[in-house]
């Protein structure tokens, strides 16, 4: 191979080296990038949704705030006429929610006005006559009744936490002939005096949580994977519906051993980040888990957000695909160039090259003849000295 195709290849090679060393780190940067991207916003989807579902439950702990504070005035209002009042009350808000199954109030004995025998027999009163109004809608027309939980409510009043709102985890109740998930929330009725004197509460149906899910995930082409969960893990909505109202731990095997962490990082209110190999996908799903503190309660929620690498990666692979075909025009269009221009300025250096090669060979030549004509003679000169010698010998 002649050296100008030498130096041609070898240009070319190098070039095609680093036009494929740089295109390699780009996209790597790229899909770097790209990824970091998808879990800032995949951290802000779940805080969002479980921003949405805060102000929704907060909204009706708020509700159960105003309510109590008005209750907590009670003695700005005839004694006899309170409990019409509250019952009035409780009936308007109830018909105002439709997503209230249950809405009530206990209060500690004759603390609303000291009557407690008076009432005795009447409806939403204790059998000694304690106030505790409770109308529902379990039975799917409303009724009012007592309470049937004056035992739990008489704790939380007289408890060490009186003062603080409190929200349980679902639990599993028959609303309606159907079984229903639903949420208790409670807030304690404070008089002037600072005295928690009674329980505003509310049973709340969550089975809304589930529609807002499967709306998110409809309107969200990325998201692979979706849950939430309560503060013990107890999973309030899924894309798998039929994992409603059982434990995480219990059921979201596809999580491994990171479910004892998801968990840990639900109670501890942290945000998680985690990555799986899900087989059914055959594809790796980066996720993020956020809890979101239920206003002043010791209630969390967790939205759970997973999405496929691969359709992460979808625009990379993309663009991927179009860097490496252009990488390679340009190679292909400069390394021509290169051929042409290397072509044009050796070729005046090859000629002058061959032009000495020529004259080279020439000279060699030229010093053999003349070795090779020097012998010869010597050969002739020998050769007639030898028979000169023979001839004398004859003689």
């Amino acid at each position: 191979m002649k050296i100008d195709y030498k130096l041609n290849v070898w240009v070319i090679v190098i070039m095609a080296a680093a036009a494929t060393g740089i295109t390699v780190l780009l996209l790597q940067q790229a899909s770097k990038i790209k990824l970091n991207s998808s879990i800032r916003n995949m951290e802000h989807l779940p805080s969002s949704r479980a921003k949405f579902r805060e102000g929704r439950e907060d909204s009706y702990i708020q509700a159960l705030h105003k309510m109590a504070k008005v209750m907590g005035d009670y003695e700005t209002i005839q004694a006899e006429e309170r409990r019409d009042r509250y019952d009035e009350l409780l009936k308007s808000a109830m018909e105002a929610e439709p997503q209230l199954v249950l809405l009530y109030t206990v209060w500690k004995p004759n603390a609303i006005d000291g009557m407690d025998e008076m009432f005795i027999g009447r409806t939403g009163s204790s059998p000694t006559g304690q106030y505790a109004m409770t109308y529902s809608k379990e039975t799917g027309i409303m009724i009012k009744r007592a309470s049937a939980d004056i035992e739990d409510s008489m704790a939380y009043i007289t408890g060490p936490n009186a003062h603080k709102d409190s929200i349980d985890n679902p639990i599993l109740r028959k609303i309606n002939g159907n079984d229903k998930y639903i949420i208790r929330m409670m807030v304690p009725i404070i008089n002037n005096n600072n005295e928690a004197v009674g329980v505003l509460g509310c049973l709340l149906v969550i089975d809304v949580i589930q529609k807002v899910l499967e709306n998110t995930i409809k309107t969200n082409d990325e998201i692979a994977v979706m849950a939430i969960y309560s503060g013990d893990g107890t999973i309030l909505a899924h894309l798998k519906p039929e994992r409603i109202g059982r434990n995480m731990l219990d059921v979201d095997v596809e999580f491994g051993d990171s479910r004892r962490e998801i968990l840990k990082a639900i109670k501890n209110g942290e945000v998680y980040n985690g990555l799986k190999y899900d087989p059914l996908l055959d594809d790796n799903i980066r996720f993020v888990v956020n809890p979101i503190k239920m206003y002043a309660s010791n209630f969390n929620l967790a939205v759970l957000i997973g999405v496929s690498e691969s359709y992460v990666l979808k625009e990379t692979k993309s663009i991927t695909g179009f860097a490496i075909k252009m990488a390679a025009i340009a190679v292909f269009i400069t390394g021509t160039f290169i051929f042409v221009v290397l072509g044009f300025i050796s070729k005046p250096i090859l000629t002058l090259t061959d032009t000495l090669n020529d004259i080279s060979e020439e000279q060699s030549s030229i010093t053999v003849n003349r070795v090779n004509g020097i012998s010869v003679k010597k050969r002739e000169n020998i050769d007639q000295l030898d028979r000169g010698v023979s001839l004398l010998k004859v003689a």
